[in-house]
């Protein structure tokens, strides 16, 4: 078995040379004594964070500990992490050139030069974070040892604003229930060196036991949201209600544990709340309630928004929402989802008024008596490994994320564990980069 890994094999020079990448073959950079040198003074989260996984990662896989310093050094291999295009107490300058694209939100240049200095020039503090993962994907790496294949020139910014996943600390899940706070933190970092920004968590559905869960949910929806928060990503749930909203009782309960959760979380982004899938209220008693959690969520989180999706909505239902929408324009709203039984995606952006945004809730996670069956599959196998059997689908999940996404702002995925793995991967790399072959990314 050999104790060796690189992303990038034979023939990665064509790729790169067509994503206007500049790469030419010459000597390795050898990284073994490098010193990761970063901005002096307290970084934002992201950025701070983003020198902390390098070091592990590269301790991980290798044995090799990197230092840091927020000095220059004065000879030898560095990596040169970095928010910012300039530093002054840094004694070398930025690498000129480049399109520019690294400079759009969340976007990065990767340099590796032939003095050994390697660039990760983040376009804000997310696209240092995104920078290292890349790099991550990049080095060639063995026991003791540590190098880039090469001079390197990458520069890239992401197509879509939300790119994330949903992982449900519940039940439901076939793999996230037996999980604790680390093993969240590493998926979580694995997820976003492919560029996902955005974790949603399931704080309160499925209250069902299972003997593998080691922490309360309660407990664990904070720790997600301080892993977020850590990483400077964007922290989203979702939140039906599977009672009548006639019902007080219930209704305030469930407001209750809404106040418990806005306070305890340190970063909140988004509520989802499904009007069907599970749920069977009427938009009458959604919307209302909808203004009563805004109410409590704002004074707390001013920059979180609630979302809606239309899920088993019938036409009369539909129309009421969208008229509410356009006569009232909620403050407090941020946009539609649409997801399985939703109305139809290019209808649902050509209705929704302009300033609010639209995601998309695709189900990467079942094969059968879902949103996207595997087409034509095996009777067999579709009696025998049933909706969530392991899944890799990335030439399929191509052509869809591709059809759909250009209608959307981005999405984050319906997931139940770790089976689809690859899916996930597929989605978050074409959502930074719709051009991408899954053979490549793969």
């Amino acid at each position: 078995m050999l104790n060796r890994r690189r992303f990038l094999k034979a023939g990665a020079s064509t790729v790169l040379a067509a994503n206007g990448i500049a790469q030419t073959a010459s000597a390795p950079i050898d990284l073994r004594r490098a010193v990761v040198v970063v901005r002096p003074g307290e970084l934002p989260n992201a950025e701070k964070t983003a020198a902390a996984v390098l070091l592990d990662e590269v301790f991980k896989r290798t044995g090799i500990r990197l230092r840091t310093t927020t000095a220059w050094p004065a000879s030898g291999p560095c990596i040169a992490i970095s928010s910012t295009a300039n530093v002054p107490d840094w004694k070398s300058k930025t690498p000129a050139g480049g399109s520019g694209a690294g400079t759009r939100a969340e976007g990065y240049r990767l340099v590796g030069e032939k003095n050994g200095v390697v660039w990760i020039l983040g376009a804000d503090p997310r696209g240092a974070l995104f920078g290292v993962g890349r790099l991550l994907r990049e080095l060639d790496w063995a026991t003791a040892s540590l190098s880039l294949p090469g001079p390197i020139d990458i520069e890239t910014s992401p197509a879509y604003p939300i790119r994330g996943h949903q992982l449900g600390y519940r039940a439901q899940a076939n793999s996230y229930d037996a999980w604790d706070a680390k093993q969240f933190e590493q998926y979580i970092r694995e997820l976003t060196y492919f560029g996902a920004n955005s974790i949603e968590a399931i704080p309160f559905q499925d209250e069902r036991k299972t003997p593998v869960l080691k922490f309360p949910r309660r407990e664990m929806n904070k720790a997600m949201g301080e892993v977020c928060h850590r990483y400077g990503l964007d922290y989203w749930h979702w939140l039906p209600a599977e009672f009548d909203l006639k019902n007080t009782s219930e209704r305030d309960k469930l407001l209750a544990n809404c106040d418990e959760l806005f306070h305890d979380c340190q970063t909140i982004t988004g509520i989802f709340f499904p009007g069907g899938d599970p749920g069977n209220n009427p938009p009458e008693l959604v919307l209302p309630f909808l203004i009563d959690l805004s109410k409590r969520m704002l004074p707390v989180h001013p920059n979180a928004r609630i979302w809606l999706s239309l899920q088993l909505f019938n036409a009369a239902q539909i129309e009421y929402v969208y008229q509410y929408i356009e006569r009232e324009k909620p403050h407090w709203f941020g946009g539609l989802v649409v997801g399985p039984s939703s109305p139809p995606l290019a209808a649902s952006r050509q209705r929704l008024p302009k300033q609010y945004k639209l995601r998309l809730y695709p189900d990467l996670t079942h094969n059968k008596l879902c949103q996207y069956e595997v087409p034509e599959w095996d009777q067999a196998y579709a009696l025998t490994l049933g909706r969530e059997a392991v899944n890799p689908r990335a030439a399929e999940f191509t052509a869809i994320h591709n059809r759909y996404a250009p209608f959307s702002d981005g999405f984050i995925s319906y997931s139940d564990g770790i089976h689809d793995d690859v899916n996930k991967t597929v989605y978050s790399a074409l959502s930074w980069d719709p051009s991408l072959d899954p053979r490549d990314i793969l």
